[in-house]
């Protein structure tokens, strides 16, 4: 007998789409509508919601998106990630211009965000398991992630 332990991370954006970065998707609450994102896209997704409000250099998102040894990545083939990323956001009901594209600077996102981290331990032969949720943190779209407010209430 043993145990198994699971740590999930999921940001919920606009209290409508759940991001669950471990298997790449995107989830809209109400529909239960569901895209899987590729690899690069699913990063740079990720990254803009741990940095949400703040603007994201291209070549920093380049290296989140396909690694720091990449070197034939160009911004053409982030333009068209962050194009599908657009496009799988508005299938599952958010709005295309949740990504910012600022001139000369980047790209930042701009969204209510919730993170919420659940764990949980599972005793293998018998198939009990305990959850135990950490406290979610909120980014609003005008509030810097250094501010980001702690809520202890549980979801």
């Amino acid at each position: 007998m043993f145990e198994k332990y699971t740590h999930t991370t999921v940001y919920t954006i606009n209290n409508l789409v759940d991001f669950h970065p471990g298997d790449r998707s995107l989830t809209n609450k109400n529909t239960q509508k569901t895209v899987i994102l590729q690899n690069p896209a699913s990063f740079i997704l990720l990254y803009l919601l741990t940095n949400c409000g703040v603007v994201i250099p291209q070549a920093q998102l380049v290296k989140i998106g396909w690694g720091d040894k990449n070197t034939i990545t160009s911004v053409n083939t982030l333009y068209q990630t962050v194009l599908m990323l657009r496009n799988a956001l508005s299938e599952v009901g958010l709005p295309r211009d949740l990504i910012r594209t600022v001139a000369r600077r980047g790209m930042m996102i701009t969204a209510e965000i919730q993170r919420t981290e659940t764990e949980s331990v599972e005793n293998v032969e018998e198939g009990e398991s305990t959850e135990e949720p950490v406290w979610p943190a909120l980014c609003h779209p005008h509030q810097h992630p250094r501010h980001l407010l702690l809520h202890r209430h549980l979801l």
